[in-house]
């Protein structure tokens, strides 16, 4: 008796097909989600570094009479005890300018501290000669006409003096890391150059902010910028933020002075940038808000009136 012999079965081409496209969506679906709860992880921990900062910075307060000074080493260097990095901290040589690459404090430029990164700004992981930070200290609105009225200026600042309360006002806040290193002239990365004369009264600041926030790409000249790099100079291109224009706003200077420039504050969360009040609480602070309350935030001592619910 001969036995029938079962057909081979096997996938035809439209099933193929079918089951590929049902993958490819799959994928659509599911790729979101875990790009989102990675986010959702690095905005964690950019929140939980600048928790640890405020708490060094209120041991700092409390054991110098004053926050650290906006001028020389950076308010980084000078919170290091505090931050389980005392090996480091006195490894340094103050003698030394933080100006110069070539001395004996290289390695203290050259070491990367996770505590001064967000994850969030990949560029900022990059690190060769010097280290990056993007957790920049609050020098105040601008340098000129409203002064140093930030928590970091030349002289200590106590925390007694900030009469507009500790939990309204800003002590460290994230930027964009510059990219002049990578070759790259993404715009929230790049500095505009604007109007080549000095600012000297309030309405050339306002004309400048206002052609700083309408400067686009190809129309206004621009150049990478290496902010952020080098996170042991206290300096706005390196370590400080300026409160003039809300976060993810355009970086402005006029011509090559550095100082009066934008110098905003922004990052790669989509719609907030994380701010440490100098009480200590992290805010996630809403890009949209209103210019005066975020000039407000920046002041120690401005006398102004505004809620939670404003940012």
């Amino acid at each position: 008796m001969h036995m029938k012999r079962n057909s081979q079965t096997g996938f035809t081409l439209i099933e193929l097909l079918v089951a590929l496209t049902i993958i490819g969506i799959l994928i659509a679906l599911i790729l979101p989600a875990v790009q989102s709860a990675r986010e959702s992880s690095r905005r964690l921990n950019c929140a939980s570094n600048l928790k640890q900062i405020g708490i060094a910075l209120a041991a700092y307060e409390h054991a110098a009479g004053a926050y650290p000074l906006r001028v020389w080493y950076s308010p980084h260097v000078m919170l290091l005890p505090w931050l389980d990095q005392k090996p480091l901290y006195n490894s340094i040589n103050f003698d030394l300018s933080v100006i110069r690459h070539a001395d004996g404090n290289d390695t203290l430029r050259a070491s990367f501290l996770e505590v001064f990164v967000c994850p969030s700004d990949s560029n900022a992981a990059k690190h060769g000669q010097m280290a990056f930070t993007n957790y920049g200290g609050n020098a105040g609105v601008h340098f000129h006409p409203d002064g140093s009225n930030g928590l970091f200026g030349a002289t200590g600042v106590k925390a007694a003096e900030i009469s507009d309360g500790l939990s309204n006002s800003a002590a460290f806040t994230e930027f964009k890391t510059g990219s002049s290193m990578n070759g790259e002239s993404r715009r929230d990365r790049i500095r505009f150059t604007l109007m080549p004369v000095r600012l000297r009264e309030r309405q050339s600041l306002d004309e400048f902010v206002d052609s700083c926030l309408e400067a686009d790409v190809g129309k206004t000249p621009f150049e990478p910028f290496n902010r952020g790099w080098n996170w042991t100079h206290s300096e706005v291109s390196r370590t400080l933020t300026y409160h003039l224009v809300p976060p993810n706003r355009n970086l402005c200077t006029v011509g090559n002075f550095v100082q009066e420039g934008t110098w905003p504050a922004g990052s790669f969360h989509p719609g907030v940038v994380h701010s440490l009040f100098a009480d200590g609480h992290v805010r996630a602070v809403k890009e949209t808000v209103d210019m005066a309350v975020w000039r407000a935030i920046g002041s120690r001592n401005g006398g102004e009136s505004f809620s939670e619910g404003d940012y």
